[in-house]
């Protein structure tokens, strides 16, 4: 990645496009409360932590599918026990290791973009999802 050409805005636009796509796959394009999926259900891509957080914005374990109702009924207007069932699926070590990598202030820049593809890619190879 050319310094003199990084734009943290499109190389944004870039990782949420495939971290996305990379969430769908693992989650096999359903919600991950309900089951339903599309044609029934449009789905989204949610995070447990907030997505202006870039620490943990692209973050496998911040992610995941979940239907409109479970992204805005459950997890944004129940949030504490969203968390627990996020901890619950996670486990303890994991969720405090999000809670505390989401609570480190992180500033993009060309090597912490190159950092997140190279965890995505890796993680992208384990559910089939090409490189754009």
């Amino acid at each position: 990645m050319n310094k003199a050409k990084f734009s943290a805005k499109r190389e944004i636009a870039k990782l949420d496009k495939f971290c996305r796509a990379v969430v769908m796959a693992r989650d096999g394009g359903k919600c991950q409360i309900c089951g339903r999926g599309k044609p029934d259900v449009a789905i989204h891509w949610a995070h447990v932590q907030s997505r202006s957080k870039k620490s943990t914005r692209w973050h496998l374990d911040n992610s995941l599918a979940l239907c409109y109702y479970h992204h805005f009924r459950f997890a944004h207007e129940q949030p504490l026990t969203f968390a627990e069932m996020i901890r619950g699926r996670l486990g303890e070590e994991r969720y405090n290791a999000l809670i505390m990598r989401s609570n480190t202030p992180t500033p993009l820049s060309p090597v912490v973009v190159h950092g997140i593809w190279s965890y995505l890619s890796d993680e992208a190879q384990k559910y089939g999802v090409r490189l754009p």
